[in-house]
């Protein structure tokens, strides 16, 4: 009812059928192999593709500190005020938005899971400091109308002053977290 004995390696002496069956697996699992041998290599060179642009600039923007850094003499290279604390590369319009749109992340739907967990992380880390503002805000609005109230009474100027100097220190604090975390846009 069937044949036990094993497969020969060579064509020679097996049927047609089982030659032709041999000759479509060959063919059917070369094909499919290549295939998603193709797939993972295009996948690869898209993602290649799309952090090359930026780890040149990252890399080149090194180089130019190494060249700044060896070009000094050592009593330079200690002064802290020969070094700008930012640099700013200038960029036109058109470039600024076609970065932008190339490396902005718009949809998460098509990211890995990993991926798509640390952008999430970091928009809910955005919101929460967002939130933190806005209750520092409110805060700063209650204090606000406690200070009126006692800027009404005439004999507490020492405790307005002092309550004045607080509110500036808040309103400093919360300045320098708008623009330490860019939350304002």
């Amino acid at each position: 009812a069937g044949r036990y004995n094993s497969i020969d390696t060579s064509f020679e002496k097996g049927t047609v059928s089982f030659t032709i069956m041999m000759v479509i697996f060959y063919f059917f699992s070369v094909i499919l192999l290549l295939y998603v041998l193709i797939a993972i290599m295009n996948d690869a060179f898209n993602e290649s593709e799309k952090e090359g642009e930026l780890a040149h600039w990252k890399l080149l923007s090194g180089v130019i500190a190494e060249v700044e850094t060896h070009a000094m003499f050592n009593a330079e290279r200690e002064r802290g005020d020969y070094y700008p604390k930012q640099i700013y590369y200038c960029a036109s319009e058109e470039e600024a938005v076609q970065f932008h749109s190339k490396y902005s992340i718009t949809d998460v739907s098509n990211l890995s899971a990993e991926n798509r967990f640390l952008v999430e992380a970091s928009a809910s880390s955005i919101q929460e400091t967002k939130r933190t503002i806005n209750d520092n805000i409110m805060a700063l609005g209650k204090d606000m109308v406690e200070l009126r109230t006692l800027v009404e009474r005439p004999h507490s100027y020492d405790k307005v002053e002092q309550e004045l100097s607080e509110l500036k220190e808040l309103f400093k604090d919360l300045v320098f977290q708008l623009k330490t975390k860019n939350v304002l846009s």
